[in-house]
């Protein structure tokens, strides 16, 4: 549910939640971050959050993403994860996408 939330935000208010970048936008980049660590960025490619990915896209793209969050990580850091994963999305995200076309077939 909290991913078509923010996926129908930004269709209203786009390019950020509030519309400008804002405080909501650094939590979300951490966020996001960390399901990317977890194995599950693969959600943000689905075809029910194409806002969700264009905003998670430009949030990447900011200074303030490097510095606050990839400098942080040590060179290895997503060589690290990638090994963890083998290369494969979590076992979680099969169940994240059902919850999510459920949800899209709710608003429907």
């Amino acid at each position: 549910q909290g991913l078509m939330r923010i996926e129908r935000q930004l269709a209203k208010s786009g390019p950020f939640i509030l519309g400008e970048f804002s405080q909501i936008d650094v939590m979300m980049m951490a966020h996001f971050h960390r399901m990317e660590d977890v194995a599950l960025g693969d959600i943000f490619t689905s075809k029910h959050l194409p806002n969700l990915n264009a905003y998670w896209a430009r949030l990447k793209q900011r200074p303030s993403y490097k510095a606050a969050v990839l400098d942080w990580h040590e060179d290895n850091w997503r060589a690290a994860v990638a090994q963890i994963w083998d290369g494969r999305p979590s076992t979680e995200l099969p169940a994240l996408e059902k919850a999510l076309a459920q949800e899209v077939s709710v608003r429907l």
